[in-house]
């Protein structure tokens, strides 16, 4: 019996897995069963990067904020009853929220002269006096008047890549007020890396502004072995201009910006995507409302929610499924179970992800064993059924390196 997955999820090995092929372009090197209580978590790297600019995705942590957070930070909240939503409708609306040409909250546009010219060399002092303890991926970290704000990468909202292709975040910490973390709903490499620049405010208004530079991955160029990536388009002195409130709307106040929502392919007009009585900002799979029926989705909850949490924690995690999505709650995880269709249409707006596989097979009825692998690396695990028909994962973890 196979089941294939596929999952966006960080290496615990240090590979860039990324390839040049044949064509125009810049060549750049590449330098759930037991369901348990809880449900997803939010989260939050070094300076090494890869060929692109961009930070490895092992260098990329999941730290959480250090507090609760204003927005986009999957606080406990109650979803309004309204039943299960209906397999047919999910894969109707995730494929026209995927389809979406949904503008971005932040304009491009080049860097005004006053503000160009070298910056100061941040390295191991960003963040110095600011009293704060800084997420390892932050890239920036400032004081502004009474306002710090820190930008960092993330996988929370973005499957890992392998290529360093994180999303990035913002975090605004204002004494007296609630912390304010939330997505800037661009990845780095998608087509912009944020670079420290102290002379631009980051403040204007009710906006915020990044200098950036211009380094559009080819998804063309991704391929096994890692060899280098491609750039489309490439350019420097370049600014962003986002909007603060597009940043932090929240439609159906679920704990979840809109931003997130649309990466999640959630709907952010109804608080409880797929009906289960969780809202989508605490909800393991906010996709899948029914609870686990078969052996084999027993086992699959299990790994999810013992083995890949463990693997990639705090982060977005994508399945693809054939059969019904099913109900899975551990903290720290969150998954997006997405048909062949759906998946294709993720990635086609969001771009490529690394695929794993999940081989679930029965050499008794009271014995699971199951080969997890990423690609490139894998793990082999055993899990038995007791008496009472749980599931635990016996031993294991034996793993592999192509």
């Amino acid at each position: 019996m196979r089941r294939w997955m596929e999952a966006g999820l960080l290496a615990s090995v240090g590979l860039l897995a990324c390839a040049c092929g044949p064509g125009a372009g810049t060549v750049i090197p590449a330098s759930e069963v037991p369901v348990t209580t809880g449900g997803a978590q939010p989260e939050g790297a070094s300076e090494a990067t890869n060929g692109l600019g961009a930070t490895p995705a092992q260098a990329v942590d999941s730290t959480p904020p250090a507090q609760p957070t204003r927005t986009d930070s999957g606080a406990a909240q109650s979803a309004p009853p309204g039943g299960h939503t209906s397999e047919s409708a999910l894969h109707a609306g995730i494929l026209a929220r995927l389809s979406e040409d949904a503008p971005s909250p932040c304009e491009e546009s080049a860097l005004p002269a006053r503000y160009r010219g070298s910056s100061p060399s941040t390295g191991a002092n960003l963040g110095r006096g600011l009293a704060l303890a800084l997420p390892a991926s932050s890239v920036l970290a400032r004081r502004e008047g009474d306002r710090i704000v820190v930008v960092y990468r993330s996988y929370r909202l973005d499957p890992s890549s392998e290529l360093g292709d994180a999303g990035y975040r913002v975090r605004i910490v204002e004494q007296g007020q609630p912390e304010r973390d939330f997505s800037l709903g661009t990845q780095e490499l998608r087509p912009w890396v944020i670079v420290p620049n102290e002379r631009l405010p980051i403040f204007d208004g009710e906006f915020l502004q990044f200098a950036a530079d211009v380094r559009e991955l080819d998804d063309d160029s991704i391929s096994f072995p890692p060899v280098g990536l491609r750039a489309l388009r490439e350019a420097t002195g370049r600014m962003l201009r986002c909007s603060l409130a597009a940043l932090e709307r929240d439609t159906d106040g679920d704990g979840l910006t809109d931003l997130a929502e649309a990466r999640l392919a959630t709907d952010p007009q109804r608080a409880d995507t797929d009906g289960d009585g969780a809202a989508d900002g605490v909800d393991s799979t906010p996709l899948g409302g029914t609870l686990p029926a078969t052996e084999e989705q027993r086992v699959i909850a299990l790994v999810l929610s013992e083995v890949v949490v463990r693997d990639v924690p705090d982060q977005l995690v994508l399945l693809e499924v054939e059969g019904k999505r099913i109900d899975v709650r551990a903290p720290g995880l969150r998954v997006l179970e997405l048909t062949s269709d759906e998946l294709a249409a993720y990635r086609a707006r969001f771009g490529f992800r690394v695929s794993i596989s999940l081989d679930v097979r029965f050499p008794s009825p009271t014995e699971a064993t199951v080969a997890l692998s990423f690609g490139w690396r894998g793990e082999e695990w055993t899990l038995r059924r007791s008496p009472d028909g749980s599931w635990r994962v016996e031993g294991g973890g034996m793993s592999w390196i192509t």
